[in-house]
C-alpha cells in the first residue's frame, strides 16, 4: 500500500473527518483488489460496510472512492 495514502488516512482519522476516512478506506480496498488480494479486500469491505451502516443513516449520501 502507498505510504502517501496511509498518511492521508491517519490524518483524516485524527481530524475526525468521517467522509474523508471512508473515501480513503475504500481506496485501500480498491488497491488491495488491484494487487490481487481479493480475500483481504473482501474482508476490509465487509468491515467498512458494517461500520458505515452503524454510523451513517441510510438516507445520508455516501462517499464514493475516487481513483487516485
Amino acid at each position: 500500500m502507498n505510504s502517501t495514502l496511509l498518511k492521508r488516512l491517519f490524518r483524516a482519522i485524527r481530524a475526525g473527518s468521517g467522509p474523508d476516512v471512508e473515501v480513503l478506506c475504500r481506496t485501500v480496498v480498491e488497491d488491495e483488489k488491484r494487487a490481487g488480494h481479493a480475500r483481504v479486500a473482501e474482508e476490509l469491505e465487509r468491515i467498512l460496510d458494517q461500520i458505515w451502516k452503524s454510523v451513517v443513516p441510510s438516507t445520508a449520501p455516501r462517499c464514493e472512492a475516487s481513483s487516485t
